[in-house]
């Protein structure tokens, strides 16, 4: 492996491990993969620079949570998301959806009222848009559950 290569991945390890806790936030800009047929790098995304989402319990009843998502702001590109409240009842099952659009940024903030015997997640769904408003890029995230 090449210095430059391993230098790469120990960066890609270590935001990994960062991002391993409470949010699912990732900088995917840094992201690159080499592919073995060509040795060229090819970035993973192509016009979604960052995301987020976290949801927390706020007291037995009551959940609160937010989910940005951002593209760059040199480029043709709107985001968009769609945040689903999820219950665990079996298997999950989306309760309450909203969603939001924006030019290089977008962010939702919501709390909403929940039974207390179940858990609950967020599923973000992450969006770009090229200037005439065809989908270039959908990435999902889940928070952690609560």
């Amino acid at each position: 492996m090449k210095k430059s290569n391993a230098k790469r991945l120990a960066a890609v390890l270590a935001a990994i491990t960062m991002c391993g806790g409470m949010a699912c936030t990732t900088a995917l800009t840094a992201m690159a993969k080499a592919p073995a047929e060509s040795g060229s790098i090819v970035p993973w995304n192509i016009a979604i620079t960052k995301t987020s989402c976290y949801l927390e319990r706020v007291s037995s009843s009551q959940v609160s949570g937010y989910a940005t998502c951002l593209v760059p702001s040199t480029s043709n590109y709107t985001t968009g998301i769609t945040v689903e409240l999820q219950q665990l009842n079996g298997s999950w099952k989306t309760i309450k959806t909203w969603t939001a659009t924006g030019d290089t940024s977008v962010s939702l903030e919501k709390t909403y009222f929940v039974l207390p015997d179940y858990s609950y997640r967020f599923k973000v769904t992450n969006k770009a848009y090229y200037s005439n408003g065809s989908l270039i890029e959908s990435i999902v995230k889940y928070s952690t559950v609560v």
